[in-house]
């Protein structure tokens, strides 16, 4: 066996990071032969998790609750789903086990692209009392799911179409994944669904959606939720994985981003009616995110592999 081991912090939690301007989806190939007793040892992280067994046997399990175990042995072609912030874990069977796993935090999903479905698809899913199932290929019903899970772990990230194509999958992969939950879970009586907090954060993003172009503090942002800064925060960083004023920068360089795409205003205009004061600090971070200046972005001074 190997001597890797996962790198968590004190509560066990793992976190990844993210290569700007990619597709934020995590994905993985990992042989248990690398891990010491063959075993990726419980833990858990923000991401939802998808996982497919490609080779071997595996052992694996999730904690539904402190006192509740659910464990299954997954064969070649099998699957799982983990939701955000559940602990998991698991052991190969066999020596040679591989899997593929690829997963996304909640934010995936926060883009003005995608207007208010993150309420709609996403907060049901993180606040439903299923913390992720296990998927068979001898039963019907996962074969859809299954499918999907094997044309994203065949995509070649080289291809020029592969954002557009794991785009498509994850649509795909969560219209299924949606439709098995609300199968499983009672929503109107059984979902312990935070309503307060997905008021909360629905209409500190309207606001921000709103107020984006106007020197925004984050007072003003928690005062939209009614809530206080210090619980606004706490909120943000619940949901989305985010700092108010992260998401805030985010939002203001996706419009700028769309507002250079049509051309008309000057750099320093486009800058100024995104909500940023300071034109380098604008294209600082423009460039952190695109890769290129705005000046680039405009011209469509694009680089292709």
């Amino acid at each position: 066996m190997g001597c890797k081991t996962l790198i968590v912090d004190e509560n066990r939690m793992e976190s990844h990071r993210y290569q700007e301007g990619e597709l934020p989806v995590l994905r993985l190939k990992n042989s248990l032969d690398d891990y010491q007793k063959g075993e990726i040892a419980c833990h858990w992280h923000s991401e939802f998790q998808f996982g497919l067994l490609l080779k071997g046997e595996l052992e694996y399990y999730l904690l539904q609750d402190p006192a509740s175990r659910l464990q299954r042995i997954i064969k070649p072609g099998d699957g799982f789903f983990i939701n955000s912030r559940v602990f998991h874990g698991c052991r190969q069977m066999m020596r040679g086990t591989e899997i593929f796993t690829f997963g996304m935090l909640p934010g995936f999903f926060i883009n003005p692209v995608f207007g208010n479905i993150y309420q709609k698809i996403v907060l049901p899913v993180l606040h439903s009392h299923v913390p992720g199932f296990f998927l068979f290929q001898e039963k019907k019903e996962d074969a859809g799911m299954l499918d999907l899970y094997r044309k994203f772990h065949k995509l070649n990230q080289k291809d020029r179409d592969f954002e557009l194509s794991s785009l498509e999958l994850i649509c795909g992969i969560w219209k299924e994944l949606l439709h098995r939950i609300h199968r499983q879970t009672d929503f109107a009586s059984n979902c312990n669904f935070d309503f307060t907090q997905a008021f909360r954060i629905q209409k500190m993003l309207e606001f921000i959606q709103k107020h984006y172009p106007e020197p925004i503090t984050v007072n003003q942002i928690a005062e939209a939720g009614g809530i206080s800064r210090r619980e606004c925060f706490r909120c943000f960083r619940a949901v989305i994985n985010q700092a108010p004023t992260e998401y805030l920068n985010q939002y203001r360089l996706t419009m700028a981003a769309q507002l250079l795409t049509v051309g008309g205003q000057s750099l320093a205009r486009v800058s100024e009616s995104c909500g940023f004061e300071n034109f380098s600090y604008f294209c600082r971070l423009f460039k952190k995110k695109y890769h290129m200046s705005p000046g680039q972005f405009r011209n469509g001074d694009v680089k292709v592999n």
